[in-house]
């Protein structure tokens, strides 16, 4: 936080949620399960520092833990002033939207131990939906022939769709086509022709997801 703790405190509500809004925001917000960058005091160069004495900023850290009710605003204040974000329907996408809990985590350790004809029931009980969608995503490309025909039709569907379908989220594979053919064609990053060669591939690869779709689901 950039600032003095008395500062905020002295502000109204109102105030603070303007003070937070601004650009550059004086308060950070840290992802902690998304790998934060972090630099022991001691370490930091001086442009970190921004001339502030390491402990007067020790003095601060400490100001505000100590006053819980302080944080407690801040916090409201600053994810008031924020747009939600939408939960992204791919569970690739939202990696970083929790942890697993306890049971599904014993879950886990199961379904790697067990026999592939005994995953699909261990997989259909974890909790995290996301898991699930691993789960069976996995099954689907390690022994599809446990998945019951319906359960493997639709993943079928759904896993083809993401290569294909715009809408389905993700790179599809036309898109990834125009990306290379966008490119400039004496590209000196590619001298090694290597993305001829992949243009080619992703061209057989796009006409074997759309003959296999058109004959397994009459697309």
């Amino acid at each position: 936080m950039k600032g003095t703790t008395s500062r905020f405190a002295a502000m109204t509500d109102d105030e603070l949620r303007t003070e937070l809004a601004q650009k550059p925001c004086p308060v950070r917000r840290l992802r902690i399960n998304a790998a934060p960058t972090l630099t022991a005091l001691y370490d930091a160069p001086e442009v970190m520092l921004d001339g502030v004495d390491i402990d007067a900023i020790e003095a601060r850290a400490r100001r505000v833990k100590d006053n819980p009710a302080l944080c407690s605003r801040l916090v409201l204040a600053y994810t008031s002033t924020r747009e939600p974000r939408t939960p992204s329907r791919h569970a690739e996408e939202r990696l970083y939207d929790g942890f697993p809990g306890p049971q599904d985590e014993a879950r886990m350790v199961e379904f790697h131990d067990a026999d592939w004809g005994d995953r699909l029931s261990i997989i259909q009980n974890l909790d995290d939906e996301r898991l699930r969608f691993f789960g069976l995503r996995l099954l689907y490309f390690e022994a599809r022939s446990v998945l019951p025909e319906a359960l493997r039709l639709e993943l079928e569907h759904t896993l083809s769709g993401r290569l294909v379908d715009v809408d389905a989220g993700g790179l599809t594979l036309e898109q990834a086509l125009r990306e290379i053919d966008e490119m400039p064609s004496d590209d000196a990053s590619d001298a090694g022709g290597l993305l001829a060669d992949y243009r080619t591939y992703l061209v057989g690869r796009m006409t074997r997801v759309t003959d296999f779709r058109a004959k397994q689901f009459a697309i």
